[in-house]
């Protein structure tokens, strides 16, 4: 526990934060073997985990195509096992920079298949604005691509910041096909308006901002964090201009460089001095020039008025 009052944690960089086991409890131990998936679940709300193995071997077009039956397979299990609405994804993507060929690196090749699974489960591309789910996308050591897949029995609400072009919406610039996320989704847990954010980092509209300069990226990022809250309609800045910071309850933190791990994480918990947690993972991020990326859970019933 830290003079804050925020506990600080090393998190584990194959596993989602700690409020998700909270939920709905602990998945087995890291294992899944291809073709199958292991899940969890609690209440209203299942986890459900998928393994792609071998990604060093596999060229852009089958990496992309092996991502999009992954991606398939695991929206397939949600289905089945009655937790129709996916909210909340985490992807672990070893070499998530390396080259893949074709120009393309691991995530472009990645994001392509993400998104035509994503693009297919909402029905076309008119659907990925009303459902798709919030995530985080980093690197991790090993040649295992792992996928965690957070869903609710009933629909969350999609959220994109206007600081943000929405992902799914990118240029070609990154990639044949976009990223394919939201950049957070509202869902009631437990009777509490809860707000996911997705990692979030330094980006304006869909250009990275202040190459090079770790403590503006980390306001950056905290800027565009605040303003989830906000866009979401559930913080109203001229009443209470403090008011979406104390939302934040939960935090973890992607970081590429160990050296800037006290730098980002005393400035985080002086920024948000309610927070309960904060995690902290070194991990390669998505975009070489990008040095913080921060997620978080925002408890919008904490500080602000019904």
């Amino acid at each position: 526990m830290s003079e804050y009052g925020t506990q600080l944690e090393e998190a584990s960089p194959l596993e989602p934060p700690r409020w998700v086991s909270e939920i709905v409890g602990e998945l087995p131990a890291n294992g899944s073997t291809p073709g199958s998936v292991a899940s969890v679940r609690c209440g209203s709300f299942l986890l459900v985990r998928g393994r792609l193995p071998g990604v060093s071997g596999r060229s852009a077009d089958v990496l992309s195509e092996a991502t999009r039956d992954l991606y398939r397979q695991v929206l397939g299990a949600v289905r089945e096992l009655g937790c129709a609405h996916p909210v909340r994804a985490w992807n672990f993507i070893p070499g998530i920079l390396a080259e893949a060929g074709n120009g393309l690196n691991r995530y472009m090749a990645f994001n392509t298949g993400r998104f035509v699974a994503m693009r297919d489960w909402f029905s076309g591309c008119g659907g990925l604005e009303r459902g798709v789910p919030t995530a985080t996308g980093v690197g991790c050591d090993g040649d295992d691509l792992w996928l965690y897949l957070l869903a609710g029995e009933r629909r969350g609400i999609p959220t994109e910041n206007p600081r943000q072009r929405p992902a799914y919406r990118y240029s070609k610039e990154w990639g044949p096909l976009p990223p394919c996320f939201a950049r957070a989704t509202f869902v009631d847990l437990d009777g509490t308006r809860t707000l996911l954010c997705g990692g979030t980092s330094s980006v304006r509209g869909e250009k990275s901002a202040h190459e090079g300069d770790l403590r503006q990226q980390i306001e950056e990022t905290f800027t565009n964090l605040d303003e989830l809250p906000v866009a979401a309609g559930l913080v109203d800045p001229k009443r209470d201009d403090t008011a979406a910071a104390r939302t934040f309850r939960e935090m973890r933190i992607y970081h590429p460089r160990p050296a800037d791990a006290d730098t980002i994480r005393q400035t985080t918990r002086s920024r948000y001095p309610g927070l309960r947690r904060i995690e902290t993972v070194c991990v390669d991020l998505c975009r070489r020039e990008l040095l913080v990326e921060i997620e978080a859970v925002a408890d919008l019933d904490r500080g602000c008025p019904a």
